[in-house]
């Protein structure tokens, strides 16, 4: 599997809402010092987190879908459930 850091491009209407999603959620994550990569494997796409510091992949598979975009909001749901508990 090869992971990639790529941008998802936009070639529509939907898609350019498609790239604001996933730029909200790039954002969510750099602001803890996160980023995202994406892989597909066998018709499903993973969200894997890299840390910004040093790009390297520390959490793989960590939200998956049927697109880039629904695989990194299940990574940022599965965050906020595991990580910030609500007080």
């Amino acid at each position: 599997m090869r992971w990639t850091l790529e941008r998802p491009k936009a070639k529509s209407e939907a898609g350019m809402h498609d790239s604001r999603e996933i730029d909200d959620v790039r954002e969510y994550f750099a602001s803890r010092g996160f980023g995202l990569a994406f892989v597909e494997d066998h018709g499903t796409v993973w969200c894997g987190l890299t840390r910004l510091s040093s790009g390297r992949l520390v959490a793989p598979k960590y939200g998956s879908g049927t697109s880039t975009v629904t695989a990194a909001l299940r990574a940022r749901e599965r965050y906020v459930q595991e990580e910030e508990p609500e007080s």
